[in-house]
């Protein structure tokens, strides 16, 4: 039982710790989640665009021999 207790205290421990650095450094938080959603958005668009261009290219041809 006291595995538990130490590990939920340390967890709630760190929880507080990161939201008190959320409040203090907001402006960098703010600016790193910009930077992820631009990653993200820029790389859906190019596995789209090269998923669309392997259908096309790796369609099912009937070869007749």
């Amino acid at each position: 039982m006291s595995t538990e207790f130490a590990i939920a205290t340390i967890i709630e421990l760190t929880i507080a710790v990161l939201l008190v650095y959320g409040f203090l450094h907001e402006d960098k938080i703010v600016k790193f989640e910009q930077n992820v959603k631009r990653i993200f958005k820029g790389n859906y668009k190019r596995i789209k665009r090269m998923r669309k261009q392997r259908r096309k290219n790796n369609g099912c041809y009937r070869v007749d021999s």
